[in-house]
């Protein structure tokens, strides 16, 4: 019976390989269909995509501001929330958090080099903090919930 069972095999595989003229091989009546995307289940204990948030919103931060008297930065504030939540923002901040800095400690020659390789990502990040005057703010103005 086994040998039987193998012969039949053999044969519908010779059947469907077989040359059917000119060195080409018959196709299979169906082929199969891959599965499309998200074919297994409905994702639905993912939450959606954060972006565009404006990071202003957020009633904490815009009470600590008027409770420690700084008010008088709540514009700038809500308009910076409104850039860290955009969806470009946010896509660099994602590939700057995947791509982490990298120490080079040494050039190819053996060179004592020290230096840290940022993602662009990190770059642009650091550039739009700097052109917004994020960088040392709180010391920069004297005004009452400048820290």
């Amino acid at each position: 019976m086994a040998s039987t069972l193998a012969h039949e095999q053999q044969n519908r595989r010779a059947e469907r390989t077989a040359p059917t003229g000119q060195g080409q091989r018959q196709a299979p009546e169906q082929w199969p269909q891959p599965p499309g995307p998200y074919a297994t289940h409905d994702v639905t204990n993912q939450p959606p995509p954060l972006s565009p948030y404006d990071a202003s919103e957020d009633a904490a931060l815009l009470e600590g501001l008027r409770r420690e008297g700084a008010r008088w930065a709540e514009r700038d504030v809500r308009r910076l929330g409104a850039l860290a939540g955009s969806a470009e923002a946010q896509e660099w901040a994602e590939q700057a958090n995947r791509h982490e800095p990298e120490l080079r400690t040494h050039d190819r020659y053996g060179n004592r080099i020290d230096e840290v390789d940022f993602h662009p990502s990190w770059h642009h990040l650091m550039r739009t903090a700097v052109a917004e005057g994020l960088a040392g703010a709180p010391w920069a103005d004297g005004r009452p919930g400048a820290h």
